[in-house]
């Protein structure tokens, strides 16, 4: 039973390592390439979890030829996705990048023609777990030529990277990614040395490293990018810190967050509900009439009065909208003591 908790186990953390990836690239979009660059190694982590599972739980050795490709395919191609993020990061010139993807992609589907072929090894099943063993080695060595080639080509440019960054942090970030292909190097040591655990277990090695190193370079990313300027710090820093009342409203009116400055203003208390009415010299009609036409989502002004100081100010409001495309919660600014010659905007 140990070879089907094992790869089960395999197959949890590749859907996590997915899920991960996605909820990323959702949340990080102003993270630039290392958005897309961190969806792609999520799903090549996944593809080589679940191919090398699917072939330990493929009953008929016969075909589990195949799902041994799509796991060897998830290795090769993050080894060769780490490869591009160097040349990024490094801003290298188009055509040398394509130059380099396009011959190691050559090189990797060479690589799952002949290492993948169903003749480069034997296929045996355990009570329950499917496992196979090398029988042409010169295969292995094409698979292993890759991988050195690869990972040659890493280090050089990893080097490379290393030396061209000056800032002490940016040093730390390009170190942890370069320590990280190491693990490739250790998850190849029980094969290397032919250990028992090995032959009952030829994938579980690798699995666990490339697991190892994409939620390494998970963690790694997202402690960078947390010190990175992007709009999305940036857009919290100014709401917090920028000498304008900003009062957010939820589509009933009511109030759902605010500034500080917006609470010197208005006097907010925390403990109070507020909504528009309470805040502004709202009637009940101009309330229905404000709701209704931040509903359709549209932005506008309008002129009014702080309800507290009876003062005069210009409310200027915009709506954000969810993943639906639904129309969630209304962006205010309040510009005070000024008085617009237009009543509302249309």
């Amino acid at each position: 039973m140990t070879g089907f908790y094992l790869n089960l186990i395999l197959t949890v953390f590749g859907c996590l390592a997915l899920t991960s990836g996605i909820n990323f690239s959702i949340h990080e979009k102003d993270s630039g390439h290392i958005r897309v660059h961190t969806l792609l190694f999520s799903i090549s982590t996944f593809l080589a979890c679940i191919g090398f599972s699917l072939m330990s739980f493929t009953p008929d050795p016969r075909y589990a030829f195949i799902p041994r490709i799509i796991g060897i395919l998830g290795i090769d191609v993050y080894m060769l996705l780490e490869l591009d993020f160097l040349f990024v990061e490094l801003k290298v010139k188009k055509t040398i990048r394509i130059s380099a993807d396009c011959f190691f992609g050559m090189f990797l589907f060479f690589v799952l023609i002949i290492f993948g072929r169903p003749s480069s090894v034997h296929f045996i099943r355990y009570d329950y777990h499917t496992s196979f063993e090398i029988l042409s080695h010169t295969d292995h060595l094409f698979q292993n030529s890759y991988l050195a080639c690869v990972d040659v080509t890493l280090l050089v440019f990893a080097i490379k990277w290393l030396q061209s960054i000056k800032i002490q942090r940016e040093k730390i970030f390009a170190l942890q990614i370069m320590s990280v292909n190491f693990i490739f190097l250790f998850s190849a040591i029980p094969d290397i040395l032919n250990l028992t655990f090995s032959k009952r277990y030829p994938t579980m090695p690798y699995c666990t490293g490339i697991l190892l190193v994409y939620f390494f370079y998970w963690i790694s990313v997202k402690h960078h990018i947390l010190f990175t300027p992007t709009v999305k710090h940036v857009s919290e820093e100014i709401f917090y810190s920028v000498d304008v009342p900003v009062l957010i409203f939820n589509m009933e009116g009511s109030l759902i967050l605010f500034n500080p400055r917006a609470q010197e203003v208005f006097k907010i208390d925390d403990e109070t509900d507020q909504n528009l009415r309470s805040l502004f010299t709202f009637s009940d009609v101009d309330t229905l009439r404000f709701l209704a036409k931040a509903k359709t989502g549209k932005k506008g002004r309008k002129d009014t009065k702080i309800k507290i100081s009876e003062k005069p100010c210009v409310l200027s409001y915009s709506i954000n909208f969810n993943d639906a495309e639904e129309p969630f919660c209304i962006i205010c600014t309040v510009l005070l003591s000024v008085i617009s010659n237009n009543r509302e905007s249309k």
